[in-house]
């Protein structure tokens, strides 16, 4: 009985058809739960939940690494959060020593967000797990280098 077989068979009464899908889609598809279950332990390993938590960090990661930090807002629309939402699980980062504001220079109104020692050793377990799982040779990122992860002041 191959993969797909095995699935059509334990739906039970409902009719449902995966005849578009070759075998090897499960395949990817335990890949991609391998690798979510990975970072789910890695956050675990510093006391966090997977929630945004695992998209916060990244998408901080990733504003900082290509010269565009990100604001509380951003993160709320990237993370699909309201603003509320976002403000709670971002106070939660920072209370617990993740992520830190910064006043914008050139408008004091707006914070961006950054990532601490703490985070930033985080964040290269998260890419590293991720790297691994894509097939990647290296991610590039020495591990003393925090240039890649705290902004120029």
């Amino acid at each position: 009985m191959s993969l797909v077989q095995i699935a059509v068979s334990t739906v039970g009464n409902h009719e449902v058809s995966f005849d578009t899908l070759p075998p090897e889609s499960a395949q990817l598809v335990l890949a991609e739960l391998q690798l979510r279950r990975k970072l789910t332990a890695c956050l675990a390993s510093y006391g966090l939940s997977t929630g945004p938590n695992l998209e916060i960090l990244l998408d901080v990661f990733t504003g900082v690494r290509i010269g565009k930090p990100r604001s509380l807002s951003d993160i709320a629309i990237g993370v699909g959060l309201a603003s509320s939402s976002a403000t709670r699980w971002i106070r939660h980062l920072e209370d617990n020593g993740f992520l830190v504001r910064s006043v914008d220079a050139n408008d004091r109104r707006r914070m961006y967000l950054s990532l601490t020692q703490k985070s930033s050793e985080l964040v290269q377990s998260l890419i590293k797990l991720i790297a691994d799982a894509r097939g990647c040779d290296t991610v590039g990122m020495p591990r003393d280098d925090t240039r890649l992860f705290f902004p120029s002041k």
